[in-house]
């Protein structure tokens, strides 16, 4: 999958884009195929390194993405009816 990805804190310079391996989604958890995500204020401080949240690096930057489920987690044994 290609993903915007932070190496460094700083401005939009600091972004890349980058292949990384598709994830897989476990118990509980659904994989999107992101087709649409905003980049708003929060993104901006953050990818800065001076939100309150400080993300390890590197990370994905990236909140409210819109897209389609491409594959579900496993659900336990324990709940299914």
């Amino acid at each position: 999958m290609r993903a915007v990805t932070i190496h460094r804190f700083g401005d939009l310079d600091a972004a890349g884009l980058e292949e990384r391996p598709d994830p897989v989604p476990g118990e509980h958890e659904v994989l999107v195929e992101v087709r649409a995500a905003p980049v708003n204020y929060v993104d901006l401080v953050t990818m800065r390194g001076e939100y309150q949240f400080v993300p390890e690096l590197p990370y994905v930057p990236g909140k409210g993405a819109a897209g389609v489920i491409r594959s579900v987690g496993a659900r336990p044994a324990r709940e299914r009816a």
